[in-house]
């Protein structure tokens, strides 16, 4: 910024010594000089506070940018073939046909296999519902009546 910082000059004190009774304990060491206690203050306690936002910022990108991998994979997505992405809207489309507002609490593992068997499922039309039936109820037993 084009200033240069000045410190006034300080009285020198005496360091004052503090008997120590244990041996462990260490030599703290005064700061006289008013530069060096600016430092030790001020400017230190300063890039320790940066240094844990940047690291606390680099943390939740990592987290974000595990939550949304696929926007972090577009890349990948310009280097598909016009039958893959084909594949990739119509499993988009099924998603959004399969997952209604009535099926908000169903968990995600009946989710992808719904997904999943309309996808590569049969064909409806040549599906025989009468032996799924039948099927079903010879697993166990049930109090089912089936008309046929």
């Amino acid at each position: 910024m084009g200033n240069t910082p000045e410190f006034p000059a300080e009285k020198v004190k005496r360091p004052r010594h503090k008997k120590k009774q244990l041996d462990y304990e260490s030599n703290d060491l005064a700061t006289l000089d008013p530069e060096q206690q600016f430092r030790v203050q001020c400017f230190n306690t300063l890039v320790d506070t940066a240094l844990q936002s940047v690291e606390h910022r680099f943390e939740q990108l990592q987290e974000h940018c595990g939550y949304f991998s696929i926007l972090y994979d577009i890349h990948n997505v310009r280097d598909l073939d016009k039958d893959e992405l084909r594949n990739c809207e119509r499993g988009f489309s099924t998603m959004k046909r399969v997952k209604t507002p009535w099926r908000n609490h169903l968990k995600q593992e009946t989710l992808d296999n719904l997904i999943m068997i309309s996808i590569e499922g049969a064909n409806p039309e040549s599906f025989d519902f009468n032996a799924a039936c039948d099927s079903w109820a010879g697993m166990s037993k049930r109090r089912l009546h089936v008309t046929t």
